[in-house]
């Protein structure tokens, strides 16, 4: 379902129905004089809910020329290599970190693998290899000139090693994939996204500091939608990431295998959120997430106390 956002032409929130889940995961598309760009393609098993809406948009599924990444998380981009190949025109941008993953996907499969079994194909669908002459490697500070649009790219690293986020200079609308969390219209507070391996909180604060130079008109979530309270929504978003930092800081010191102290925090923070929101938005939120992100700020912890002088 293509969603309008007020008061900005040209530009659409794309509910991919992941999973058949509405308001879950979102793409944006673009209008431009060089046919239509698509902002996180969502993964394989979404791929017709674009086609259908590219389509809808233009005529014709040939219309669809830019696919940009924002980091090369299965559900944010897992069908690029899909789509080059079937429309053999379409440039691909991803940073420069994620590039190769994309050329040559088999190390991500496999630590996907490692976390969702026998689950992959159900959950993302085919992934393929995108031909490296059919990318456009971005670097922090690019400016990619799509038709008519300008759009710029700031490297937003802490979630991910590989994230940029992008700014439509037209719209001042700034497509921020998972660098400000998750947060679904239908009820719930700002949620820090922090799986595993990338978590880097010095990172994350400068990325943060990136989006607010920026001064969006909205902020633009994969999980789930526009919202223009922007300023606001960043600064919420610190706090809850710092609260869950230190929380899982401090359970670190606390007795139990990793596994318990996950289950713990995923128990205590989930009902903590469905507490917070509307009984539909609570159902966006799932207990495994909720797990992984302590995993994610565990690791980042252990690996900054291994490298502190002794």
């Amino acid at each position: 379902m293509l969603i309008p956002i007020p008061d900005i032409k040209s530009a659409s929130i794309l509910d991919l129905d992941y999973l058949g889940q509405s308001e879950y995961l979102a793409a944006l598309l673009l209008e431009t004089s060089d046919g239509l760009a698509v902002i996180d393609p969502g993964p394989t098993t979404t791929l017709e809910t674009l086609i259908a809406a590219v389509r809808e948009l233009a005529g014709n599924e040939n219309a669809l020329r830019h696919v940009l990444m924002t980091h090369i998380h299965l559900d944010h981009g897992g069908c690029a290599g899909v789509i080059a190949e079937r429309l053999p025109h379409v440039i691909v941008y991803v940073h420069e970190r994620g590039a190769p993953h994309v050329v040559d996907p088999s190390r991500l499969l496999a630590s996907a693998t490692r976390l969702y079994g026998d689950r992959m194909q159900e959950l993302w669908g085919e992934v393929r290899p995108c031909p490296a002459e059919r990318l456009r490697v971005l670097k922090d500070n690019d400016r990619l000139t799509l038709g008519d649009r300008l759009v710029d790219v700031a490297y937003t690293p802490g979630h991910a090693i590989h994230h940029v986020s992008y700014l439509d200079r037209a719209t001042g609308l700034a497509y921020v994939g998972d660098a400000v969390g998750e947060r679904f219209h239908s009820g719930t507070p700002i949620i820090p996204t922090t799986p595993p391996p990338d978590i880097d909180l010095e990172a994350w604060a400068k990325s943060i500091q990136r989006l607010r130079e920026w001064k969006p008109s909205a902020l633009v979530l994969s999980h789930f939608g526009a919202f223009n309270d922007a300023e606001d929504h960043l600064a919420k978003h610190d706090d809850a990431l710092h609260e869950w930092a230190e929380l899982v800081r401090s359970s670190l010191d606390e007795s139990g295998s990793d596994d318990e102290r996950a289950n713990l925090f995923a128990t205590e923070q989930l009902d903590l959120i469905r507490r917070a929101s509307t009984a539909e938005g609570a159902s966006r939120v799932h207990f495994s997430q909720i797990r992984d992100c302590w995993f994610g700020l565990a690791r980042y912890w252990r690996r900054r106390e291994a490298s502190l002088p002794r």
